[in-house]
């Protein structure tokens, strides 16, 4: 959800400025969320790896061990 919420801060605050409106801090306020979502997912993946590499067990392959 942090994703696409900065997603869409972006774009529209790119729309606006390609509109000729003023963004009046729209910019700073969806790159703090960018920068939010980028850390929250960097973590997820992180936790994901973990997750997958912890499934394994030494000396094992899937195919021994049915996963």
């Amino acid at each position: 959800m942090d994703l696409m919420y900065a997603t869409c801060s972006l774009s529209l605050t790119t729309a606006k400025k390609l509109a000729g409106q003023h963004t009046n801090g729209d910019v700073e306020e969806a790159m703090r969320a960018a920068e939010t979502a980028r850390t929250a997912y960097i973590g997820f993946v992180r936790s994901e790896a973990a997750h997958s590499v912890s499934k394994f067990e030494p000396g094992r392959t899937r195919r021994e061990d049915g996963t």
